[in-house]
């Protein structure tokens, strides 16, 4: 079992890394101008704003 909450540890830091990435990359400043569904909700579920 603890090596399940590990790699959700992981794919949660790692999911953070690449909102973060894209968001300083291209400049984002709210959900709505992420073009992506997908990485738009990641965001949200992340809340990094």
């Amino acid at each position: 079992m603890e090596n399940k909450t590990v790699n959700s540890e992981k794919m949660i830091e790692l999911s953070r890394e690449l909102v973060l990435s894209i968001i300083e990359r291209y400049d984002i400043k709210s959900y709505d101008e992420f073009t992506c569904p997908i990485v738009k909700n990641m965001a949200i579920e992340l809340e990094v704003f």
